[in-house]
Order: structure tokens, then sequence, then C-alpha cells
């Protein structure tokens, strides 16, 4: 299965592009934390790379999260801002993220996420996929 590229080398017009297309205020609830990540430069902080994934993580659709990632985003981004190295327990969760979903994988529950959104459940109740155990069983 191919994985998307790290965003951590991108510009941060085009995360808050990306932001401002995903479902639930995204853009509004994340910006300060793009905008703080694109301004933090030192490239040899030792927590880089942790705080690269995070950030990775914090640009796909909101229910991929396996955790709540804005939240530990903004509390490694405050710490290694302020010159601190990341606590254990943060190292630990990020280490234990997965590799981000795939493209594809993440078109399709950002659409989820868009329909939810609008309150267009229909698609969801219709799904054919859904009824096709409870008619192999009455059969």
């Amino acid at each position: 299965m191919k994985r998307p590229k790290a965003r951590g080398a991108s510009s941060p017009q085009s995360d808050l592009k990306r932001l401002g297309t995903l479902a639930y205020h995204r853009l509004e609830n994340s910006e300060d934390l793009v905008r703080k990540f694109h301004s933090f430069r030192p490239t040899d902080h030792a927590d880089l790379e942790n705080l690269r994934r995070l950030y990775d993580w914090l640009l796909i659709p909101i229910t991929l999260w396996p955790i709540d990632i804005e939240a530990l985003f903004r509390a490694a981004l405050a710490r290694t801002t302020s010159g601190k190295r990341l606590h254990n327990t943060m190292l630990l969760l990020i280490d234990l993220l997965p590799p981000l979903p795939s493209d594809r994988t993440q078109r399709a529950v950002s659409e989820h996420e868009h329909s939810v959104q609008r309150g267009n459940y229909e698609p969801l109740i219709r799904a054919r996929h859904k009824y096709v155990q409870i008619e192999s069983t009455r059969g």
C-alpha cells in the first residue's frame, strides 16, 4: 500500500489550504499550530522528527486520529519552542502512532466527515453492505 509523503517540508500556505478542506472547523482550530510549526526552525532540535510526525497527523481527517493529535501537538510544540525536551509519555504516544493512512483512505474519510457535518446521513443508512449479513442469516 502506498503511503503519502510527509508534509513537514510543505509551505504554510499549502498546509492551511489543506486544513481548510477538512471538516469540523479544522482550519479555525489548528491554524495557529500550522503557523507556529512553520516558524519553528531549529533543525538540530532533538525532537524535531517527533514534531514532524505529529504535524503530518494534524493534517489528516480527524476521525482517523488514534488519539487527540491536536492536543498532543499543541503541548509538544509548546515544550520544544520553550527549549524543553518532550516528556517520555509524549514520546511513547508518538512512537505508538501508526503510519499515516493512504491518500485514498484519507479522501474517503474526508468525504464521509463532510457528509456527517452537513447532516447527510442517507448514504450511511442506505449502504447496501450493512444489510448483506442480515439478509444472508435470514435465508
